[in-house]
């Protein structure tokens, strides 16, 4: 494996570069006409890590040698030097080796928190429900390869949880709200809210793309909460059943998490009930804490259609510290246990005159409950 030790953040004009980097895109375009006409083909590059996007500039006198090297989302190691152009960086490169091995933790967003304690955690929650049937089906779930796509998978392509890991944290964070809300309530049934909570979003593993996370085809047509019924059936089958009562309760729980609005299906039980509201609190609190921006507002979230407020500028708090805001240029790196953003993400637009969001429509997969 080729360790990555130099990164965007550290890339300065007149700098010799020998390092990997993830191509986000490559494109072939003409050198501008020479005044005999004469014009030159070249790749445009932009090249990616954790910490930031560089572009990258492929001349002709090397182009038959790399182009079918530096192919989209994938990790290249690239030789070349950096210069200095309108008061950017841009990285020529002279030679490029693929990096079939690479860790992509260090090329795209990825959760603050460390993934194998993320998962020792969750296999922790499932050693603690009594149920002997849920236990069961738990276990099972945990010993299959899919679990390991759970623990590594982003949870959604935007905003809350867009990075590698953001599925298991968001949903360790759930089980963990759920389970603090049964302890002080005895009419609930503990083990099968902590179960709802530990599967509700298994059907997004392996939906998102590993570098871009975009959504795939059959997540976009069946959305997520059907995929985790269809593959939780799979999961019981295999596992050996459940009650009726238990297993009507499970699906229901699961088919009900995401606040669709009026007309849909509403949750008709109590653990229900917790579920969906535990999930929109979690989301919601990861979009507004992974939202860039400066000053008294956060930059606008998109799936939430909002802005959050943070303080006026020169407000103090009980320490008399000015309270911290998000860097103006959002990077993938984890600061300070702050969420990473996803900088391979489009920003929506806002007109500051007149404080007026110029939305998108969200697709289904950007509303994140």
């Amino acid at each position: 494996m080729v360790e990555k030790l130099l990164f965007a953040r550290d890339l300065a004009p007149g700098m010799s570069v020998d390092a990997p980097f993830l191509v986000r895109s490559a494109e072939r375009r003409m050198t501008r006409a020479t005044a005999r006409g004469d014009s030159k083909p070249f790749l445009a590059l932009e090249l990616a890590d954790k910490t930031g996007v560089v572009a990258g500039r492929v001349w002709n006198d090397n182009l038959q040698f790399v182009e079918n090297v530096l192919v989209k989302d994938s990790v290249v190691r690239v030789q070349g030097t950096t210069q200095d152009y309108n008061g950017d960086i841009s990285l020529v490169i002279t030679d490029a080796t693929p990096v079939p091995d690479a860790d992509l933790g260090d090329y795209v967003p990825t959760s603050p928190r460390d993934r194998a304690v993320m998962r020792r955690e969750y296999e922790g929650l499932v050693s603690s429900v009594g149920n002997g049937e849920l236990t069961n089906l738990l276990t099972t779930f945990t010993a299959t390869p899919e679990f390991d796509d759970f623990c590594n998978a982003p949870a959604a392509s935007t905003d809350a949880y867009a990075y590698l890991g953001g599925l298991l944290e968001h949903t360790l964070s759930v089980a963990q709200m759920a389970l603090a809300l049964a302890t002080a309530r005895a009419d609930l049934d503990t083990d099968l809210l902590l179960t709802a909570a530990l599967l509700h979003e298994i059907g997004k593993a392996g939906s998102y793309g590993a570098v871009d996370f975009a959504p795939d085809d059959e997540v976009q047509l069946l959305d997520a909460a059907t995929l985790t019924l269809l593959r939780l059936d799979v999961y019981v089958f295999n596992a050996g059943g459940l009650n009726d009562t238990t297993r009507r309760k499970l699906y229901h729980a699961i088919a009900t998490h995401e606040a669709r609005g009026f007309g849909q299906m509403q949750p008709q039980t109590k653990e229900a009930v917790i579920l969906q509201s535990v999930n929109l609190l979690d989301t919601v609190l990861a979009a507004a804490s992974a939202s860039g921006g400066t000053g008294a507002w956060s930059d606008p979230v998109r799936s939430l259609r909002r802005r959050f407020y943070r303080g006026e500028s020169g407000e103090t708090n009980e320490a008399g510290e000015q309270p911290a805001v998000a860097s103006p240029q959002p990077t993938a790196a984890a600061t300070n246990g702050a969420r990473p953003t996803n900088t391979l993400s489009a920003q929506p637009s806002i007109s500051n005159d007149t404080e007026t969001f110029n939305w998108d429509a969200p697709d289904d997969d950007d509303i994140p409950f």
